[in-house]
């Protein structure tokens, strides 16, 4: 019983980033891969919200890294409050984060205030754990066109960059 107990622990733990607690990379591609036939198959539908938190660099070199690693839990505490219930959060690394939204074909996601105004909304009035702001630059996608969370996450990831972009330039 004792094996199954550490390998059970050691599966979870390899599922989750150490410094925020949130899902990580290999947690979020195994996500992907458990929703998708469930997309294609028509049982499902999923929206998708790539993030990047600005300015983490800038409080590592300015102010050292445990500044940075605040400026990151700070993030990760802001997307897990503001989302739906049953979203799936995740660090994808660095300063990526990802949210995975799984629900019934079409109404969940129709109705549904975007992912991406939710988090807006929760970043107009966060409070920055330091002297960096938290601010982050995000992306969002559905799979009601392409029927792939593959897809929607690299949809999702391409219009990260162009918000990324767009705020850079309006400054």
């Amino acid at each position: 019983m004792s094996l199954h107990h550490a390998y059970s622990e050691a599966s979870e733990e390899a599922r989750h980033d150490g410094l925020t607690g949130l899902s990580n990379r290999r947690a979020w591609d195994e996500a992907l891969a458990g929703a998708t036939p469930l997309v294609q198959a028509g049982g499902a539908s999923a929206t998708v919200l790539v993030a990047d938190l600005d300015q983490l660099k800038v409080a590592n070199d300015c102010y050292g890294h445990p500044e940075g690693d605040r400026l990151l839990i700070a993030f990760a505490r802001l997307l897990e409050g503001c989302m739906p219930d049953g979203a799936m959060v995740a660090r994808l690394g660095g300063d990526e984060f990802g949210v995975l939204v799984v629900g019934p074909p079409q109404a969940q996601h129709e109705h549904a205030e975007p992912l991406s105004d939710r988090l807006r909304a929760a970043l107009a009035t966060a409070t920055a754990p330091g002297p960096v702001p938290l601010s982050a630059s995000c992306g969002e996608a559905s799979t009601r066109e392409s029927r792939c969370c593959w897809t929607a996450f690299a949809q999702a990831d391409q219009a990260q960059g162009a918000d990324k972009l767009a705020r850079r330039l309006a400054r």
